[in-house]
């Protein structure tokens, strides 16, 4: 077995420059679109836990039924919005990179889109 090639830290960050750069040039929005997934995608767990931890909190405090409700609503809610966004940030980029126009421009750049 061959052993791998272990890239620097330095040098993996020029490749990632590069290719940020080259989809960039081709698509800036395909980039940001891929940003706001990623600030939702690590956004979902937090919400969820913070809103959790509201719902222990009344649950070992007053119990009012109703902000019970309102906190398992919002849990629910907070959940179902925030992975709804991503699905729709995903697809929008998943779209992108089927684009037939973009293949041929960012091909020279050595990258696939078809991955």
């Amino acid at each position: 077995m061959e052993k791998a090639k272990k890239v620097s830290v330095k040098k993996a960050w020029e490749y990632n420059l590069r290719g940020i750069r080259a989809y960039w040039k081709i698509s800036p929005m395909l980039i940001c679109a891929i940003i706001i997934e990623g600030m939702f995608s690590a956004a979902a767990p937090y919400a969820g836990i913070w809103l959790s931890a509201r719902f222990i909190d009344e649950l070992t405090g007053e119990r009012r039924p109703g902000r019970l409700w309102e906190l398992a609503a919002a849990v629910l809610l907070a959940e179902l919005v925030l992975n709804i966004c991503c699905q729709m940030l995903l697809q929008r980029s998943a779209l992108q990179d089927r684009r037939p126009d973009l293949y041929g421009k960012i091909s020279g750049y050595g990258l696939s889109c078809y991955g």
